[in-house]
């Protein structure tokens, strides 16, 4: 007979306790060079702080860059000191 499975204080802490938001907001990229993981602050990551981020990784010019997400994948069209975090993800894939 099985027994019944039995939760300490400490589960329970864990499952009732606040989740707390991430420090940093992992994106996963994708472009003609192969893959690359970016990290950026999740508090104030904004659109040109990740453009900014993508150009040092392929090597190019900021401006020149446009990033898609989600499946199918759509163009992000933010302003440059738009905040990111609604529209991104953590461990989102940018092409």
């Amino acid at each position: 007979m099985a027994r019944p499975a039995r939760f300490g204080l400490a589960t329970y802490r864990a499952r009732t306790a606040p989740r707390q938001m991430a420090q940093f907001l992992t994106v996963r990229l994708r472009h003609p060079r192969g893959t690359s993981t970016i990290q950026l602050p999740s508090s104030h990551a904004t659109f040109d702080l990740l453009l900014e981020a993508v150009a040092e990784q392929v090597g190019g010019c900021a401006a020149g860059i446009r990033l898609s997400t989600g499946y199918p994948p759509k163009v992000l069209r933010l302003g440059p000191s738009d905040l990111i975090a609604g529209h991104i993800n953590d461990m989102d894939t940018a092409r």
